[in-house]
């Protein structure tokens, strides 16, 4: 999907203007291999300009694969983040990349790259009655050694265990309501081998509901997400955060999608985000969004769907910013 995304700031916000855009597009693809398996391939890159320095170039490559052990109800995932391209950047292209990299935005490509990265889970879920589905899932994430700036040393961040636990309920009127609770803990992360960050755990807790009404569907979700204080190394020891720095935020989409025929479908979309206010320049966030995606399905292989959404809100302080993305996405399933 080659996508346009374009935001615009208070004064004061970016170093050198108000507004900054970025031309992306991502590459995918999954294979299944027999009813059990899978394997993905994801590749991605950018340009992005503005009032900001400029950054370009290719992202990491992202490979993996799933296997579903029916028998025991248990499924095994590894995911690997090569990197294909080391580029170090200069302490202005990596202020950009700061500024992508923040949830706010929802970049299409938010960063070239974070080194060597490994995630192996495993996930359990077992129906407990015919309407009813409970499962539990846990990770490791290994995060591999990088130079992030020229010349500023080795960074090494922490890894991270994640646990998770959700829920499943079929309506008798054939509504999907999902509910899952997501803990991630991280070990410290070190800069030339020194420790210097101790990030607080992350506490994620997602709802939604899936409705079909004949061949229309509607989805509603909601998440929230929620970060402990962090420390910092001072001397020999770690110092707390004297206020949090990373806002707390809901989620709230809306999606609606309405099948004219066997060829076109249209996806209406609106979106709520709330930030809470914190010391951070972009935070006290509230950020609505509005789009639609027509759907064109060329062949029963080959399909075509456009991306329109329009983002409108306000920063502390009541500072307006929008945002526009504009992209078109081809399928193609063989």
């Amino acid at each position: 999907m080659p996508l346009y995304q374009q935001w615009v700031l208070p004064n004061g916000t970016l170093p050198n203007g108000t507004s900054f855009f970025q031309a992306s597009t991502v590459l995918s693809l999954y294979q299944p291999i027999g009813s059990a398996a899978g394997l993905f391939l994801r590749g991605s890159g950018g340009t992005t300009r503005g009032d900001v320095t400029t950054l370009q170039g290719l992202a990491d490559v992202q490979i993996g694969g799933n296997y579903h052990w029916e028998k025991t109800h248990l499924v095994f995932s590894l995911g690997i983040n090569l990197p294909i391209i080391k580029k170090k950047l200069t302490s202005p292209e990596f202020q950009t990349s700061l500024l992508l990299s923040n949830t706010v935005f929802d970049m299409h490509v938010p960063s070239l790259g974070t080194g060597l990265n490994i995630d192996a889970g495993v996930i359990w879920a077992i129906p407990i009655s015919e309407a009813v589905v409970v499962g539990l899932g846990g990770s490791f994430l290994y995060k591999g050694v990088y130079e992030p700036i020229s010349n500023a040393g080795e960074y090494d961040p922490g890894d991270e265990i994640l646990a998770t636990g959700g829920v499943d309920i079929q309506t008798e009127s054939g509504s999907t309501i999902s509910a899952d609770l997501i803990f991630t803990t991280s070990g410290k992360d070190k800069l030339k081998g020194k420790e210097v960050l101790s990030a607080g755990n992350r506490i994620v807790a997602n709802l939604q509901l899936r409705q079909s009404f004949g061949l229309h569907g509607l989805w509603l979700f909601a998440r929230y997400k929620t970060r402990s204080t962090s420390s910092f190394a001072v001397g020999n020891a770690f110092v707390a955060e004297a206020e949090k720095l990373e806002p707390d935020n809901v989620d709230a989409v809306g999606t609606f999608n309405i099948r004219v025929n066997d060829r076109l479908s249209f996806v209406f979309l609106a979106q709520g985000r709330f930030y809470k206010q914190t010391p951070l320049t972009i935070s006290g966030i509230s950020l609505f969004a509005a789009g639609f995606s027509p759907v064109f399905a060329v062949s029963n292989s080959l399909s075509v769907s456009l991306r329109n959404r329009f983002h409108f809100g306000s920063l502390k302080g009541g500072d307006k910013l929008t945002g526009l993305e504009l992209g078109v996405g081809i399928a193609i399933t063989y």
